[in-house]
């Protein structure tokens, strides 16, 4: 039963116990990698690492979600899950190219869709995350060549949520304190229209 299993692998996070969450982890991904709980197991798993074995844990299951996304190649729930677990143990080349596979062969799957603008739209955000700047510089280039009509659209969509969303969390701070995120979002979703706009009014969204 998945409610008792997503109390106990809470149970074992609590407890820092690395042996049954790695069992349970490794189970969910090979015998379940559809199932929300699977991601959230691997997750756990590499949360309670401590030291040196977390990079190890991050390794693990970064390793047994890439598995996972190849051997279920045509389904979109799993490489949804692939994608978070690997962006959770910041393997972020890997991340985007199980999401790009996925949409390749499943294009009208527009959970797929989101969670590449998400992943696209934190790497242009700059100073929100820490990511490194090979991947940064990959995600410029890829889309500067673009002529994904729907992806600049959500991507922009992204954007724009994320402003809303600080403007509300923010709501009161000088608007120097959040300047240059600001500013990150807003030319991110200028270089999307011009994007459409070059695609032709064809495109446009």
């Amino acid at each position: 039963d998945s409610a008792v299993r997503a109390r106990l692998l809470i149970h074992y996070l609590l407890q820092r116990d690395t042996d049954a969450l790695r069992r349970h982890a490794a189970d969910l991904a090979g015998r379940m990698p559809e199932a929300p709980l699977a991601a959230t197991a691997a997750v756990y798993y590499r949360i309670a690492a401590e030291g040196a074995g977390r990079e190890a844990a991050a390794e693990e299951a970064a390793q047994w979600w890439v598995n996972a996304a190849a051997a279920h190649s045509g389904d979109a729930r799993v490489a949804g899950n692939a994608a978070l677990v690997l962006l959770d143990c910041r393997r972020y080349f890997e991340a985007e190219e199980v999401l790009r596979r996925a949409r390749e062969a499943l294009p009208e799957d527009r959970s797929l869709l989101s969670q590449l603008a998400a992943l696209y739209g934190a790497a242009l955000a700059g100073s929100e995350t820490a990511m490194p700047g090979a991947f940064t510089a990959r995600v410029r280039a890829e889309l500067a060549s673009s002529a994904d009509a729907d992806l600049m659209a959500a991507l922009a969509g992204w954007h724009l949520r994320e402003l809303d969303r600080r403007a509300t969390l923010r709501r009161g701070a000088p608007p120097e304190a959040d300047g240059a995120v600001r500013r990150n979002h807003i030319a991110a979703i200028e270089f999307c229209l011009e994007r459409l706009r070059v695609l032709g009014p064809g495109d446009g969204r």
